[in-house]
């Protein structure tokens, strides 16, 4: 029995990691492209600093960058972001999933959206590190 059980958590160990982040979709790709200011919109349940991990990745985009609540979003923004992040539990929290949309601040439209997903078996991936993969897919194509 003890075997077995050995043999089952070895083959689970050497399964590739079903961890992605999906290709951004850029609905909109001239708005992306001249993009120079963005705000990240925090929700008010937020509490694991995605927002500041946004805001740094979208820096390192040339995009100059506030953060807080919607309503304190700026009206001379560009564009600004929204997310739902889901977090579970398996020894430590880990982010299981990051759903990124970039909206046109002028309209609200919706200019791209970026997503990471993880599924089994899973790794504890580094959030900041997923952000950066996220925005990267969205931004770094039109540019």
């Amino acid at each position: 029995m003890q075997k077995n059980l050995l043999l089952i958590f070895s083959f689970i160990s050497l399964l590739p990691n079903c961890s992605f982040v999906k290709e951004g979709n850029i609905i909109q790709p001239a708005v992306i492209k001249s993009a120079r200011s963005a705000y990240v919109v925090k929700p008010e349940d937020a509490g694991r600093d995605i927002e500041k991990y946004l805001e740094a990745a979208l820096a390192n985009q040339g995009l100059r960058v506030t953060s807080g609540p919607l309503e304190q979003k700026p009206k001379q923004v560009d564009v600004y972001v929204e997310y739902v992040d889901r977090w579970t539990w398996d020894v430590a929290m880990y982010l299981k999933s990051l759903d990124v949309y970039v909206k046109n601040n002028r309209n609200g439209e919706l200019l791209a959206t970026g997503n990471f997903h993880q599924g089994f078996p899973h790794s504890f991936p580094s959030p900041s590190g997923k952000c950066t993969e996220v925005i990267d897919s969205i931004f770094s194509k039109p540019r």
